[in-house]
């Protein structure tokens, strides 16, 4: 088995999100990343990160409410796709994609793995499909 952890975007982020004593208009940059596990009986994935449309199309992409708290601060080449070509995988490479959950940096490339079965939480998917799933920061799901 090997582990290889893969750059898959960067973020800006307020923050006043995880430390609520902080000033409102203090961000931080933060890497977002993806794990790749080759295993003899299939490639497993952790994580997608960001959709390389948020380059140019982030309120488009993760709507204004989102756009408000996390900000893409990458290229599109700094997305997870050109990251696997560089160990030598592509998308229909991967047998399953585990989400942690449906926030736009973490499943934001789900798209791209059309021959993976993709794994999250029964409740993770219900937050995802709840009225106001957007507002609390998840990618819009479809029922």
């Amino acid at each position: 088995m090997k582990l290889q952890f893969l750059s898959a975007g960067r973020v800006r982020l307020k923050k006043s999100i995880y430390i609520k004593t902080a000033d409102r208009s203090e961000t931080f940059e933060a890497p977002v990343s993806s794990a790749l596990i080759r295993h003899k009986q299939g490639n497993v994935l952790f994580d997608t990160g960001c959709h390389p449309s948020v380059v140019e199309h982030g309120e488009e992409r993760w709507g204004p409410q989102m756009m408000k708290i996390m900000t893409p601060v990458m290229r599109a080449e700094d997305a997870l796709l050109p990251s696997l070509a560089c160990v030598g995988v592509n998308a229909d490479d991967i047998d399953v994609v585990v989400c942690s959950h449906f926030h736009p940096d973490h499943c934001g490339c789900n798209e791209f793995f059309k021959k993976a079965a993709i794994l999250v939480h029964a409740k993770e998917l219900e937050a995802a499909q709840a009225a106001g799933a957007e507002a609390a920061g998840h990618l819009r799901m479809e029922r």
